[in-house]
């Protein structure tokens, strides 16, 4: 990998590989390297999706397109590496992905050439589509979890055409589950079948799974490890100091940073996408839920209900608590009755040996979703190799209608917020990074005077040891 010896501005990075590699099923590998040729690389990755994309834009001069045959599901791999701005080193990173579609293919006069997008898919998502789970599966979700990524993994093996798999592509976490299930799955992939699974897992506290890739393997998380839990994340609590720390203050937003380590830091475009009130919340039925489970064996119909103020309070050890805009209204909560239309039916065989009611989860991931993903916000940042989807960022907004010798933090939109969706953008001129941020409920920790930043209750766990206290996630 090419050293980089200095800190340069923000946005530089080392991409040493971009490269097609073709003849993989006559183990010749030869390769075509884009590195010269593209214009721009996205990399798409999300906690609601089960696999990274990539789309690369190619200005081709070389004629590639027309000589090297391409048949449109060539390997792709991609190696890049960003400057230690902070006392960590920035990882490494390469991917390898399976192009699944090229178009847009145009002539271009100006190099005499073509341009082209080529769009693609993580490799083992490529592959456990050519294979099929069906039939009974019983056991915890976590079980049914681990077994059917490893028939993902044996589906490559189908393919002898030097798979580029590695740790990126291993299930690095399965969060545990409550209970046992008999489930029939008819015929699907194994990722498809993995949505079976999230609909089926719950736990004492969210019960909100989510089956993603990040750029170290494959998760199949629940909010409560994502959120609370992030030794798998490598984020320490100095990182949400420093490194994961992005700042927005309007103040300063002319100025030039000298030190890149600052600057880098600095958001550059922000936007509160979304933030629900009162009616939002009623209108989808996230105030007051209730679930009718109908019993196919006793011929029964049972309804149970819960409400938003209620689900909120059992989520306080998450860091997740009603947020402040809704105080207002926040006695009319305990007088709402349930909003029309607001039933979901859960249909129940109890002659089943392992029959689940899902009552409860369905109730939580309804009330609690709409809480988390209640409060939006994109922005723009310099690209950093060490930053993921997943991750937890600490957010300072400086608040707009203060004095310039007043600044403090905007109570709604600082804090620490997940990274819920990212997408790396590449061009030859420079590196950024899309977030999508959804708040978890907590306000940036200030420990007390007797107390140490790595001391106090638990409620957020980091790989260092060190914890951030429950006295500090009020407020939202």
């Amino acid at each position: 990998m090419a050293e980089i010896k200095s800190l340069p501005k923000p946005g530089n990075y080392s991409l040493d590989d971009i490269v097609i590699h073709t003849n993989l099923e006559e183990g010749k590998s030869e390769i075509i390297n884009l590195r010269n040729m593209f214009t721009t690389v996205s990399i798409t990755s999300s906690i609601h999706l089960k696999a990274m994309k990539i789309t690369i834009n190619v200005m081709d001069e070389y004629g590639i397109f027309e000589h090297a045959d391409l048949l449109g599901d060539e390997l792709i791999s991609v190696r890049w590496k960003t400057p230690d701005y902070f006392k960590k080193e920035s990882p490494e990173r390469e991917m390898f992905f399976r192009i699944v579609n090229i178009q847009n293919v145009t002539p271009n006069e100006t190099i005499d050439g073509y341009n082209f997008t080529i769009s693609g898919v993580s490799e083992l998502f490529y592959y456990q589509s050519f294979a099929n789970i069906t039939g009974h599966m019983s056991g915890t979700v976590k079980s049914m979890v681990e077994n059917v990524f490893e028939e993902a993994i044996k589906s490559t093996t189908d393919f002898g055409d030097g798979l580029a798999l590695s740790s990126k592509s291993q299930l690095k976490n399965a969060s545990d589950t409550l209970g046992v299930i008999d489930i029939n799955i008819p015929s699907e992939t194994p990722f498809d079948t993995m949505d079976y699974l999230l609909a089926w897992a719950s736990d004492n506290a969210s019960s909100m799974y989510f089956f993603y890739q990040r750029l170290d393997g494959y998760f199949f998380d629940s909010l409560n490890d994502i959120v609370r839990f992030q030794p798998n994340r490598e984020i320490t609590f100095t990182a949400l100091k420093n490194s994961h720390r992005l700042r927005l203050d309007p103040f300063r937003a002319a100025e030039s940073f000298a030190s890149p380590k600052t600057a880098v830091q600095k958001i550059m475009d922000f936007n509160q996408i979304q933030r629900n009130g009162t009616f939002a919340l009623a209108d989808e039925g996230a105030l007051h839920n209730t679930v009718a489970t109908v019993d196919y064996v006793k011929k029964t119909v049972d309804r149970k209900s819960n409400k938003f103020s209620e689900v909120m309070l059992e989520a306080e050890p998450l860091g997740m608590s009603e947020p402040p805009y809704l105080q207002t209204t926040k006695n009319y909560f305990e007088k709402f009755e349930k909003e029309s239309n607001s039933t979901d039916f859960f249909y129940l065989n109890s002659g089943q040996v392992n029959a689940v009611d899902a009552t409860e989860s369905i109730i939580k991931r309804k009330i609690l979703g709409k809480s988390l993903f209640n409060n939006l916000i994109s922005c723009k940042i310099y690209g950093r190799s060490d930053l993921d989807v997943g991750d937890i960022v600490n957010l300072n907004v400086v608040k707009t209608d203060i004095g310039k010798s007043q600044k403090v933090d905007d109570p709604v939109m600082s804090g620490f917020f997940l990274v819920k969706d990212l997408v790396h953008t590449f061009t030859p001129n420079g590196y950024h990074q899309g977030l999508t941020l959804c708040r978890t409920g907590s306000d940036e920790y200030k420990p007390s005077e007797n107390e140490s930043e790595e001391e106090g209750s638990v409620s957020i766990i980091f790989n260092d040891g060190s914890t951030i206290g429950e006295g500090g996630l009020t407020g939202a």
